[in-house]
């Protein structure tokens, strides 16, 4: 303990708050005499605006003391002692209120937006990404890296111009299905007349700018119906390994025969980048099944179908998606 106490000595020390994940209370650091008090210490990591330093913080009842190699960087910086992980963190006053913390690479957290329980963790961690749950959209969304619509209910067209600012400022977003229909200002309440009426071709004027394609429909409009008015189509790849995917080009991703509702998409714009696509088993029809689309410094990433048992390479695609949208790079 003596020599513990002793190399404690030699630290410049700095103190920060000791504040769980969900209440950091951020307190610039300042300056203490050389002394330690108590009699319980242990070595904790830095975390400097998301990266782990390769040196090591003291903490003492509470109390976190930085070596003097990491001075330059956090000297009058605002930083906490996060208790639930064990470590110190070093960044803006914000980053750290927010309570999120980075993976391992840096890159912020990615939300899930979804009632019940998280339907992509799984995927999101097998990405080395940290997930966060909410079961709504949060005001502040530029803590998180990307952010999976999984629940419907929680997007309208009131969100949709936060959503488009979160873009435009470097964040990514994923949506599915007819999620971009229910964000439209001036289609939104036809929702169930393309999804469950009169199968329309329904335009996406007021989100186009942003998400890069002006119309969706059904797989069940009146041109893609099959026999006794039942729809038909398959999706496929668009693309030879899309995404950074394995996934040679044409390969085929889900098909369907039947009257459940699938979204498809037409009229993207020239920064679109098509990596699946569907095609009618009836009249040879093609439409977009997924995409990404860039705006301003972030990105959007659809897809029409996401996850069917019988369909694995779904899963396969849209865990690349996820990725592109929350880093802007193909899978490596």
């Amino acid at each position: 303990m003596f020599r513990v106490l002793h190399n404690i000595l030699l630290l410049i020390l700095v103190t920060v708050a000791a504040v769980t994940a969900q209440t950091a209370r951020p307190a610039p650091p300042r300056a203490r005499p050389a002394s330690v008090p108590g009699n319980v210490a242990k070595m904790v990591p830095v975390v400097i605006d998301g990266t782990t330093a390769d040196e090591k913080a003291v903490v003492v009842n509470g109390v976190a003391y930085v070596p003097l190699s990491l001075l330059g960087a956090v000297e009058g910086r605002t930083a906490a002692y996060d208790a639930k992980n064990k470590r110190v963190v070093v960044g803006s006053a914000e980053t750290i209120m927010s309570g999120n913390e980075s993976s391992p690479s840096g890159t912020k957290p990615v939300l899930e937006v979804v009632m019940g329980k998280p339907g992509f963790k799984e995927t999101v961690e097998s990405l080395g990404l940290v997930h966060k749950k909410e079961t709504a959209i949060p005001e502040k969304l530029q803590f998180y890296s990307c952010v999976i619509i999984n629940n419907e209910n929680a997007i309208k067209p009131s969100v949709a111009e936060e959503l488009k600012t979160y873009l435009r400022e470097g964040g990514g977003l994923v949506l599915a299905g007819a999620a971009p229909l229910k964000l439209d200002a001036k289609m939104a309440r036809s929702f169930n007349d393309t999804f469950g009426g009169r199968y329309d071709v329904t335009q996406l004027s007021s989100i186009v700018d942003w998400f890069g394609c002006g119309r969706i429909f059904s797989i069940q409009m009146c041109d893609w119906c099959g026999q006794q008015g039942r729809g038909e189509g398959s999706l496929y790849t668009n693309t030879n390994h899309p995404l950074g995917t394995p996934l040679a080009e044409a390969t085929a991703l889900f098909g369907y025969k039947g009257t459940k509702e699938y979204a498809v998409l037409w009229d993207s714009d020239e920064f679109c980048e098509t990596v699946a696509v569907w095609k009618s088993e009836k009249t040879d029809s093609t439409g977009i099944g997924a995409f990404v689309h860039p705006y301003g410094k972030g990105r959007v990433y659809w897809q029409s179908v996401i996850d069917d048992p019988n369909y694995p390479k779904l899963k396969e695609l849209f865990r690349a998606g996820v990725w592109r949208a929350a880093t802007g790079k193909d899978l490596q």
